[in-house]
């Protein structure tokens, strides 16, 4: 297949030439570009991208309606993981390894590599999501899980279609996160993404076998941590600031944290959160709405839900029983 039977991917903007050096997709903003093609019932396909989530900045992009047709995509810095959300076909595509047999359907995934020009030839409509995961995000993950010094290699990755429910499903939380506005914060938006590359290198061979059980932070340092969240409830806290804290890489922080604790830094600061909801909906006047904020929620609704989860009932109604 010639280059010049392939057409822009619906991925790339709409007024960049293959050639371009700039990233092809929107960045920093809600955006959307429609193509010229039509899809499944004379509709005409569209892509939004969504802005960078968390502190690794994470860009989420959706593809709806997407025709049959060849497509490419420039090399992009990035690793760009892509979810099947809809198709019932086969194609060819390239990852950076040269091209394959894909089976389109619900939960069939592809990995494009880093700085390598991609494309694809669907023979059906099909809807996706794909995930831009900074590099930095595996070499991390490398970094603490791998058993040497090389560089981290993801190649099996790019030379077939795969499937993993679990990165599947953690992606598509990560996409849904991102169409919302990241209410969960960075903290949660990073923990989706480091599980999702820690389990790309699982996929791809890096990692073998049962991981050494993690040491737990020692208390002093449990406490600097804790301390640190209790000062910053109403702040958006990231990851990567939490291991900063104790010179740590995020993956050892995060599995020394759980082991501490026995839950995440997102799933801890949650709760803190939730307790400090629980004190002002009982001690003071304070609207739900203010409370909110107060306790780092993005909104009464955000904060309603996580509320809800994990009282098994609404704040307003849970302030109402504690007043008789």
């Amino acid at each position: 297949m010639t280059e010049t039977r392939l057409k822009p991917s619906p991925l790339l903007a709409s007024d960049q030439k293959p050639s371009a050096p700039r990233a092809p997709y929107i960045r920093g903003a809600v955006g959307r570009r429609q193509l010229n093609e039509t899809g499944r019932n004379g509709t005409t396909p569209s892509v939004v991208a969504y802005a960078p989530i968390g502190s690794t900045a994470v860009s989420v992009f959706q593809v709806r309606d997407n025709p049959p047709g060849s497509y490419f995509d420039p090399a992009r810095p990035d690793f760009l993981l892509q979810l099947a959300e809809g198709g019932a076909g086969t194609g060819r595509s390239d990852m950076g390894s040269g091209f394959f047999t894909t089976a389109w359907r619900r939960g069939t995934m592809l990995l494009a590599a880093p700085d390598e020009s991609v494309g694809c030839e669907a023979h059906c409509d099909f809807d996706l999501s794909a995930l831009a995961l900074p590099r930095t995000l595996l070499d991390r993950a490398w970094e603490e899980f791998g058993n040497d010094a090389r560089p981290v290699d993801t190649g099996a990755l790019h030379e077939q279609a795969f499937g993993d429910p679990l990165i599947f499903d953690l992606g598509l939380k990560l996409v849904d996160e991102a169409i919302q506005g990241n209410p969960g914060g960075p903290l949660y938006a990073d923990s989706l993404a480091y599980i999702i590359s820690a389990n790309l290198l699982r996929l791809a061979g890096e990692i073998q076998g049962p991981q050494a059980e993690a040491r737990p932070l020692d208390p002093l340092s449990l406490g600097r941590v804790i301390d640190d969240m209790e000062d910053r409830l109403a702040d958006r806290i990231s990851m990567t600031e939490l291991a900063t804290l104790l010179d740590m890489n995020v993956y050892g922080f995060s599995r020394a944290f759980r082991a501490a604790t026995n839950m995440s830094p997102h799933q801890f600061l949650t709760d803190r959160r939730i307790t400090r909801v629980k004190e002002l909906l009982e001690h003071t006047d304070e609207p739900l709405v203010a409370i909110a904020m107060d306790c780092g929620f993005s909104s009464q609704s955000h904060m309603t839900a996580a509320f809800r989860k994990h009282e098994g009932m609404p704040p307003g109604a849970w302030r109402r029983a504690r007043r008789g």
